[in-house]
């Protein structure tokens, strides 16, 4: 009845607090959108008066360790067996390929044919890990000349030192060994017989 108030109708009541609900909702964003504008009105002003800004450059590319044959400058006669000729390599070669292969394996990992029956199992001359007598070229000269106890590995001091010394050419082919000082060869120098540091150019057939 038109005598009654707006209380009493309830779908004019509604109807009032959803456009007052619109009418909010359009006003809080036009003032969302204002206070956009002024934030990127301002940003770009404030970018004009610092310059245009410069890209950083890029990182330097990481540089990348490059195994190189050792050229260590020594006096040693045993200077020679720091970047050793290819046929002093090749003859080690033909030795470990007769004498070693079969503990040591092809690949100079210790998984030769005969390995599997060993304990402890044969060196893995790519590892750095538990060499007995290190892995400096005294310490496999060493190694080759008294074999080593309680292990399967026998003394190859029946062949020449020429012999030994080439095979340990060939074994230090198999991975990055440490860098010779020339103390290092002077112990070395140490442990061969006399007559062949004045040999060395043709250690490789010396039967000492």
């Amino acid at each position: 009845m038109e005598g009654q108030s707006e209380k009493s109708n309830p779908q004019r009541n509604t109807s009032f607090f959803v456009r007052k609900s619109w009418w909010r909702l359009l006003y809080y964003l036009y003032f969302a959108a204002v206070v956009a504008g002024v934030f990127v009105l301002y940003s770009r002003h404030n970018q004009q008066r610092q310059g245009p800004s410069v890209a950083a450059p890029p990182p330097a590319p990481a540089k990348q360790a490059v195994a190189t044959t050792q050229t260590t400058s020594t006096s040693s006669p045993l200077a020679v067996l720091l970047d050793p000729a290819k046929p002093m390599i090749e003859k080690g070669k033909n030795l470990y390929m007769t004498d070693c292969v079969a503990c040591h394996g092809a690949a100079g990992d210790g998984n030769g044919p005969a390995a599997a029956t060993l304990n402890p199992k044969p060196r893995d001359f790519h590892s750095d890990k538990g060499w007995v007598n290190g892995r400096l070229m005294s310490g496999m000269f060493k190694t080759l000349t008294d074999g080593i106890t309680g292990s399967a590995m026998p003394p190859f001091n029946s062949i020449s030192v020429g012999d030994r010394l080439a095979l340990i050419s060939y074994v230090r082919t198999f991975g990055v060994f440490p860098k010779e000082t020339e103390q290092d060869l002077n112990a070395l120098a140490k442990m061969l017989p006399k007559g062949v540091l004045s040999s060395m150019g043709t250690v490789t057939q010396d039967n000492n």
